[in-house]
């Protein structure tokens, strides 16, 4: 084994750690979240919200660290490039995060859509409902005279 692959393998290792506690710590963030963004009405902004903070914890982006590509949060890397006004970092993480949160605000979309379908068909069951009983409290004082 030369001293490369000895280095790819090594930094393989810790990057597999490295995200693993990332992404354990990104859930708890994002499950954290998600209980202020309880209060936020309407649904569908809470949603759309949700959407944007996952993408921004969960985009990956491509970094390139000597001959190694390595997959970085987007966050992150776009953080680091403006710090070290690294322009091609910048505009690599931005991209992925841009797409990111378009995939994510999508998912919203169509999930605040779908529950909206849900609560006017719930809506109209309720109304049906009330309308059965209110007709049939009105024929049953009428049919035990």
């Amino acid at each position: 084994m030369n001293s490369q692959s000895a280095l790819s393998f090594v930094l393989g290792h810790d990057i597999f750690l490295a995200w693993a506690a990332y992404l354990a710590a990104a859930i708890v963030a994002y499950l954290l979240l998600l209980w202020p963004l309880r209060a936020v009405r309407p649904l569908w902004l809470q949603f759309l919200l949700r959407g944007v903070a996952a993408a921004v914890l969960f985009t990956p982006a491509l970094v390139q660290v000597s001959e190694l590509r390595l997959l970085v949060p987007a966050w992150f890397t776009a953080l680091y490039g403006v710090l070290q006004k690294a322009d091609d970092v910048v505009q690599t993480s931005l991209m992925a995060l841009v797409a990111g949160v378009a995939v994510a605000l999508l998912l919203g979309a169509v999930q605040a859509w779908i529950t909206h379908r849900k609560d006017e068909r719930e809506d109209q069951q309720r109304r049906a409902a009330a309308v059965r009983h209110t007709r049939d409290s009105r024929a049953a004082p009428a049919a035990s005279a």
